[in-house]
């Protein structure tokens, strides 16, 4: 890739290839506040195409910016522009779960490293399966029902927004089971190939997923880990971890 051969010969001041800047970088501490470990680790994520870790890195440095900003006028131009940069990016971003919550948690429990096991691979051809049943029925009955469902449920997770009971409500097993027959069960009556293939792309996303988080587990050989993911996802992951003999506890089972 020209652009991080590119950047890895800015960030290094002679040229190396992605892999030999993210060897030298993995040896950087994720401990110090120090604005330039923070930057070079930041650095390290990007070479190594981690956004979440990368993201991680600009919380902290968001976190203390005012720190940090007493520095910007004996900064060099590219430093300057960067860490104004990672300002922005947090400020767009501190409303979003991240940002909210995963990032302050890991902080908290002394998490420097959050595993990425999200498989984006099947985003293609799920859009495509997609558009093939989305259009065969956009102007029948079918439609209008799905349309309806879909407002139904936004509607219901929306109004616990106002009573600060969201995370509970949408972590239910019910709310679960009925975002499942959305996304995937809908139209089982219409025996619709094409709907039936875009479920399957769904599921096979989601066993994926699955199969990181327990890779994460026998990689650390840890006993208990803590998954993040939307509340779509949490039915079918949950679904093929259990169908693998791991026990999963949503949030309404901890005490």
């Amino acid at each position: 890739n020209k652009r991080l051969d590119s950047l890895a010969l800015l960030w290094d001041g002679h040229k190396s290839s992605p892999i030999d800047a993210i060897n030298k970088y993995s040896n950087t501490s994720n401990t110090s506040m120090d604005f330039v470990t923070r930057m070079t680790l930041w650095k390290y994520h990007f070479l190594n195409a981690d956004i979440a870790n990368r993201n991680y890195q600009s919380f902290f440095i968001q976190k203390y910016y005012e720190h940090y900003g007493k520095f910007l006028d004996t900064m060099n131009k590219f430093d300057s522009s960067f860490i104004k940069k990672q300002k922005i990016i947090a400020d767009y971003q501190k409303e979003r779960e991240f940002f909210n919550l995963i990032y302050p948690l890991a902080e908290a429990l002394g998490i420097t490293y959050i595993d990425p096991t999200d498989n984006k691979s099947t985003y293609a051809i799920q859009s495509e399966a997609y558009a093939k049943w989305s259009k065969e029925i956009k102007d029948t009955s079918a439609w209008e029902s799905y349309t309806s469902f879909w407002e139904d449920f936004s509607a219901g997770y929306r109004s616990k927004l106002t009573t600060c009971d969201a995370l509970e409500f949408v972590n239910s097993e019910a709310f679960l089971k009925k975002s499942d027959c959305g996304q995937a069960h809908i139209f089982d009556d219409l025996n619709n190939e094409d709907f039936k293939e875009y479920a399957d792309i769904w599921y096979k996303r989601n066993g994926f997923i699955a199969d990181n988080i327990i890779d994460v587990v026998n990689k650390k050989g840890v006993k208990k880990v803590v998954a993040f993911y939307g509340f779509m996802h949490i039915h079918p992951v949950k679904k093929h971890l259990e169908e693998k003999g791991y026990k999963v506890k949503l949030l309404a089972h901890l005490e």
